[in-house]
């Protein structure tokens, strides 16, 4: 009989244990939940792995390239190409270049499945779809290799027609095509990186009383306190109106612009646009403390701490500035880029990176931007980047095609020359001129004037 209670007592004491274990655990799990939004991330540190080795990755692009077959598509695509070479003024319409050659994806001398696999083998390219298939299991990776190899195949015989086409246009409408970073994205899938919020949001902003009528940059520094709420209403003030306008102006020659940056499949124009024109705004205000080169701000810790399911909804440009006034912001490095969310939104006390706050103008003339732009650095803006009939995805030159009204697009005007307006956008390098955006002055195009912003770091 003792040795009955005795078990019952110790049975009953394992249950008493193994409830407070149960208790304490959930207690714990509730409370990290609970402070890992806004969390100070002074002394913590991410290891964000963002991609596949070298070795695993070719090894995974490789087994499925295997399995695919070209022949019919490359008899197809080599017909295409035999009508091209007939076109004296076919460089009117195309432009070989990628990763800074010229060979090396020209469709006009490369069979197509060189042309795809060595799109994957390009260090950008191989970024983007390591981190699709980042802790993916081997039937999801197969799934997405095989769609994105498709999707590059379909996009090639899709350039060739758009070149047909543009080789039909008057020569001062013609664009030049090619390869591009985002040449792997399907069509719904470029779309969903663009934003239709940005439209609503300046409407609103438009709308809004000037708080400011003599509002000077020299004024920020005695207002510590605004809120998100409170700023949206300064208007960016022209304190030169009588400023001599030159030909053409670049800020990236006076080494006040950082490198082209990709959002990959994420909606976070506007997290890139801010992003780009605070880095200038550090360059130009302290020259010596930071080099064009080196600086790289992190993105994906301001995605972090904005609304979740912005990848797909999109943002506004002075939402960016917020977070980085409130958390400030630390550079690539220790936060780098996933294009996506982590729900992970930390406080950098130690950064020297911040926003003092912003100003914001409306429906500008064009020799009110450039001036600007002169004063204060490259100037975040939005766009529509709607090209009916036209495929901006392809774009390797100037944009001469038709464009919507709507903004659906943030980016970073840096400069002009004679004819064009110089726009970063954040697209990769291997988009546009250099991913640079050229866009024709002087008619307001894809209504480029519709929204300047400026970050203020004093």
């Amino acid at each position: 009989m003792s040795s009955f209670k005795l078990l019952s007592t110790t049975f009953c004491f394992f249950v008493i244990v193994c409830c407070i274990v149960c208790v304490q655990t959930q207690t714990t799990k509730k409370s990290n939940k609970s402070i890992s939004h806004k969390q100070n991330h002074s002394h913590h540190k991410h290891n964000h792995s963002s991609h596949l080795n070298d070795e695993q990755f070719s090894s995974k692009i490789n087994s499925t390239f295997r399995k695919k077959s070209f022949d019919r598509l490359s008899n197809k695509f080599s017909a295409e190409i035999l009508k091209l070479l007939r076109e004296y003024e076919l460089y009117d319409c195309y432009d070989s270049m990628f990763d800074g050659q010229r060979n090396h994806l020209n469709i006009i001398n490369t069979d197509l499945n060189n042309i795809v696999l060595r799109y994957f083998q390009s260090p950008h390219q191989k970024r983007f779809l390591s981190m699709e298939l980042k802790n993916k299991p081997k039937n999801k990776t197969d799934k997405i290799l095989d769609t994105r190899i498709k999707t590059v195949t379909k996009n090639v015989h899709r350039l060739v027609k758009e070149i047909q086409k543009c080789l039909q246009l008057p020569k001062e409408k013609r664009s030049r095509l090619g390869i591009t970073s985002i040449f792997h994205l399907t069509e719904k899938e470029f779309k969903a990186l663009l934003n239709p919020r940005l439209a609503d949001e300046i409407k609103t902003l438009r709308d809004i009383k000037p708080k400011n009528e003599k509002f000077t940059a020299k004024k920020f520094g005695k207002h510590s306190n605004l809120t998100l709420k409170d700023v949206r209403g300064y208007r960016c003030v022209d304190n030169i109106p009588n400023q001599q306008i030159p030909e053409e102006f670049n800020w990236a020659n006076q080494g006040a612009v950082t490198p082209i940056r990709n959002q990959y499949k994420c909606g976070s124009c506007a997290i890139f646009s801010a992003i780009a024109s605070l880095e200038s705004a550090y360059l130009i205000r302290q020259p010596g403390k930071f080099s064009a080169s080196t600086l790289d701000l992190s993105e994906q810790a301001v995605l972090d701490c904005l609304d979740y399911g912005l990848c797909q909804r999109g943002s506004f440009v002075a939402q960016s500035w917020d977070i980085v006034r409130k958390y400030r912001v630390p550079n690539e490095q220790e936060r780098p880029y996933l294009g996506q969310q982590t729900g992970r939104c930390y406080s950098y006390p130690q950064s020297p990176i911040t926003v003092s706050y912003w100003c914001q103008s409306f429906d500008i003339s064009e020799e009110y931007m450039q001036r600007l732009l002169i004063q204060y650095g490259p100037l975040s803006v939005t766009m529509n980047v709607d090209s009916y009939g036209y495929p901006i995805q392809y774009l390797k030159g100037p944009f001469y095609g038709n464009c919507g009204f709507q903004p659906n697009h943030a980016l970073t005007v840096i400069g002009w020359t004679r004819y064009y307006w110089i726009i970063k956008n954040s697209w990769g390098e291997n988009w546009g001129i250099d991913g640079y955006l050229y866009l024709p002055r002087g008619q307001n195009k894809c209504n480029i004037q519709n929204y300047v912003g400026i970050p203020f770091i004093v």
